[in-house]
């Protein structure tokens, strides 16, 4: 059995746009690179020429009895400093589709990047908890666990999903996790732990998508953003510097477009922010523009593009104006937006859960970091949501946690001593248990708690096979009642406190007008109005909620008799 408590945990979230690798423990991951990969096939080039610019960068997978000859021989580049250098015939690839992996060779590369150049370090010496999408497949699981006991031999592995990590970094069991990406946006219930798949809800609209949009509505206005390859800055006198185009005949379409979207999403993210209305053509038309210098030495003004962009989160048919989008406009129709995602994913869950699921929106990903984005999403769902729902939309005020949410989310799982008993090693995988709970995925959070649980049956997460154990479920209502009552009664004691020593204090006052005693009825008010919901939800007996009130009403009459304001009926009619 595997403590897991002697080294470090390796966290490792392959997202759709970057990797982030990093200890856990930690408070954000120390490698962050783009998960794209450069390929170059049949290379044949002098690598001792080249040794000094790819070192650590350039990887050569070896040929296996499952890979094909195009595929031994090319040659892959990993990392930002890697893809930042043209090479000629380079495409750049992604390892995943639609947030699944689909070429394990280049997933291969960016994990032996990150262990071997990033963080320096054997993976046979450190446990891995790797981070995985809602929507992950049996096959998928098998294929990681295989490939990283099988080729770095680690000591120990677990797998968790990214709408649970998220909801572990904020501290909550239960919460509706809105994850927008680089390559697309989820919306994933967490309850107990727990992904409820049937209510997990994916857009192709993410990142990518929008830096992608931003591109095209900018060429559109006669606007081109030239990759940083394409040209270079010569000095023609101190200061002054001259743009001279570079030919870069050999260079492929797909690196082009890499380049030109690392411009295009610092763009984005300066500029960018979400608006508070739907947008609108005639009433963004006319906003200040806003500039910003290219690489190249050119600034450029943009004006209601800034607005418009984050908009189609909330509004796809927005793009079908944007000329060049004319692909997205078939599957347009069907996208839904951001809040109709979110209010649709709550009612696919239980009657029972949809009201704190609702009081418990978490956004996290790269494109959730824009601006004004938590505040438009609050309010659109205020607008559509059930009236009785309470809408609260959390998000970190610092964007870096946002951004790392995940990630976040892993280091503080994988740092926690009574998850060290968790960890899955090569034999429980080789059993044929592991494989039965590969295929069912039942891994709940809350397990974290419970030391005697056995270690197979937290493999991996999604649907739970069995409602949440009833009796457990009243212990947490009964507590939350418990909480929630012990404010109420601290309230009253404390409201009664106040007008029991303004009476006590009016009544010594030799002086005292009758125009005082004003001021104590209004502390009376108040005390009867918190004694009175009190009665009404149940936290106080009505009989107890009479009582209270006929004391601080005799307190009050008696004052009033003791500086002769009142004069009790009885003495009247003597």
């Amino acid at each position: 059995m595997y403590g897991g408590d002697e080294v470090s945990a390796i966290v490792i979230d392959l997202g759709s746009h970057t990797c982030k690798a990093g200890y856990a423990g930690e408070d954000a991951p120390k490698a962050v690179f783009p998960s794209v990969v450069g390929s170059i096939d049949q290379v044949d080039v002098d690598d001792s020429a080249n040794a000094e610019m790819n070192s650590g960068s350039a990887l050569e997978p070896k040929p296996n009895a499952n890979s094909d000859k195009a595929k031994a021989k090319r040659k892959l580049y990993v990392g930002s400093q890697a893809l930042g250098f043209r090479r000629d015939n380079m495409e750049v690839l992604s390892p995943t589709k639609d947030g699944i992996v689909a070429d394990w060779d280049l997933v291969d590369s960016i994990w032996d990047h990150a262990f071997r150049e990033c963080l320096l370090i054997d993976p046979k010496e450190h446990p891995m908890l790797l981070a995985e999408p809602s929507s992950n497949t049996q096959l998928q699981r098998e294929r990681t666990a295989e490939l990283m006991f099988e080729k770095y031999k680690v000591p120990a592995l677990f797998l968790a999903k990214n709408a649970v990590l998220t909801s572990f970094a904020s501290g909550r069991a239960t919460s509706l996790v809105v994850d927008s990406g680089g390559g697309s946006t989820t919306v994933a219930p967490v309850h107990d732990g727990y992904v409820l798949q049937k209510a997990v809800l994916s857009s192709p609209i993410g990142g990518e998508f929008l830096t992608d949009c931003l591109v095209k509505s900018l060429e559109s206005k006669g606007i081109s953003i030239k990759p940083r390859y394409s040209f270079k800055r010569k000095e023609t006198r101190p200061g002054e510097f001259q743009i001279v185009d570079l030919d870069v005949p050999n260079t492929t379409e797909s690196y082009r477009l890499y380049s030109q979207r690392v411009i295009a999403s610092d763009i984005k993210e300066c500029v960018c922010r979400a608006p508070d209305t739907p947008y609108d053509e005639s009433a963004y038309s006319n906003i200040p523009m806003t500039p910003y210098e290219l690489p190249d030495g050119q600034t450029i003004e943009i004006g209601s593009d800034r607005f418009k962009i984050p908009d189609i989160l909330f509004n796809p048919s927005l793009v079908q104006t944007i000329p060049g989008m004319e692909s997205f406009a078939e599957i347009a129709p069907s996208v839904r937006a951001l809040p109709q995602m979110v209010i649709e994913s709550i009612n696919k869950c239980d009657v029972d859960i949809r009201r704190e699921l609702f009081s418990s929106i978490l956004l996290s990903g790269g494109t959730a970091s824009m601006q004004q984005l938590k505040e438009r999403l609050e309010k659109d769902l205020l607008e559509e949501s059930p009236q009785a729902a309470r809408v609260k939309v959390l998000a970190s005020g610092n964007a870096t946690e946002r951004r790392f949410s995940v990630w976040i989310g892993g280091s503080i799982l994988a740092s926690l001593g009574s998850f060290q008993q968790m960890w899955f090693s090569k034999s429980d995988f080789s059993s044929s248990i592991s494989h039965h709970y590969f295929s069912k995925g039942c891994l709940s959070m809350s397990s974290i708690q419970y030391p005697m649980i056995i270690r197979r049956s937290i493999v991996c997460e999604a649907t739970p096979t069995k409602k949440a154990d009833s009796a457990a479920k009243r212990v947490r209502q009964s507590e939350k009642r418990r909480v929630y009552n012990k404010a109420r009664k601290s309230e009253i004691r404390t409201r009664m406190k106040k007008v029991l020593e303004a009476l006590e204090t009016l009544k010594k006052k030799p002086d005292a007008q009758a125009e005082e005693v004003i001021t104590v009825e209004k502390l009376i008010a108040d005390a009867y109005s918190v004694i009175d919901k009190a009665v009404k939800v149940g936290t106080l007996h009505r009989n107890t909620g009479a009582r209270r009130k006929s004391r601080l009403a005799r307190r009050k009459k008696a004052v009033e008799i003791h500086h002769g304001w009142y004069t009790p009926a009885s003495e009247t009619t003597v």
